[in-house]
């Protein structure tokens, strides 16, 4: 019991981990195309 306890909460660890990770690139990938986009207006003016 307490060995496959202990694997489901590693997992749970590194599922959360990925997830943060996810996060994250997404956060920059939207900070990106909105530097992106404020490039672009300046570019225009």
């Amino acid at each position: 019991m307490k060995a496959t306890f202990h694997s489901y909460f590693s997992f749970f660890a590194f599922f959360q981990y990925q997830f943060q990770l996810n996060m994250d690139g997404l956060q920059k990938k939207k900070d990106f195309a909105n530097s992106g986009k404020i490039a672009n207006h300046y570019v225009c003016l």
